[in-house]
């Protein structure tokens, strides 16, 4: 796991890790068709990234498994680089497990990593929203972006994260949003 150590809005001032909110990203079917061109879809969630200054990104996708952190960020332009900030960590069920006791936890294994890496960060509360194709991956009502994976990322998907996330039109005109929060954690 890695982390920025803070963010700074359009202003320069440096935000409050703990309200800026973390994009789970998978690859396949969302930056890029299935049996797509790669990366395609790419650099529209990266002028969707530039105008949102306060969201930081983590990689969900099985990419992680085959390539570590430095080569995972470099697939994206040398600007938005830092704030990929981390891979969730792998969770496999364990495939002797038989007895009723032994099962894996019930949630969607993708949805249980998201979660596993939020509570071994320093901020566990961190609004956060996925972008993936296959919905069956996270528990039902979990802040999940579904791409068509015979489509990849469109700007239809980037608004629904926009109002998960709650990036109103001030996040695009400020940059950033207040790092003052109200009692449930989440920024004024």
């Amino acid at each position: 796991m890695s982390l920025r150590p803070g963010g700074s809005g359009v202003d320069g001032r440096m935000q409050d890790p703990a309200g800026m909110p973390l994009l789970f990203l998978d690859f396949d079917g969302v930056l890029s068709a299935r049996n797509g061109l790669s990366f395609s879809r790419l650099p529209m969630l990266e002028a969707w990234l530039r105008k949102r200054s306060t969201v930081d990104v983590v990689v969900a996708s099985s990419w992680r498994e085959q390539h570590p952190l430095d080569v995972l960020r470099g697939f994206f332009a040398e600007d938005l680089r830092v704030r990929v900030v981390g891979v969730t960590p792998l969770i496999k069920p364990d495939p002797w497990r038989q007895a009723e006791a032994e099962r894996p936890p019930p949630q969607p294994i993708r949805h249980a990593e998201v979660l596993r890496w939020l509570s071994l960060s320093p901020w566990p509360g961190r609004r956060w929203a996925a972008l993936d194709d296959q919905a069956e991956l996270y528990k039902p009502g979990a802040p999940v972006v579904i791409c068509d994976p015979r489509v990849g990322l469109t700007q239809r998907e980037l608004r629904k994260l926009d109002q998960l996330l709650e990036l109103g039109d001030s996040a695009l005109d400020e940059g950033s949003k207040s790092s003052e929060t109200n009692p449930t954690g989440r920024p004024k």
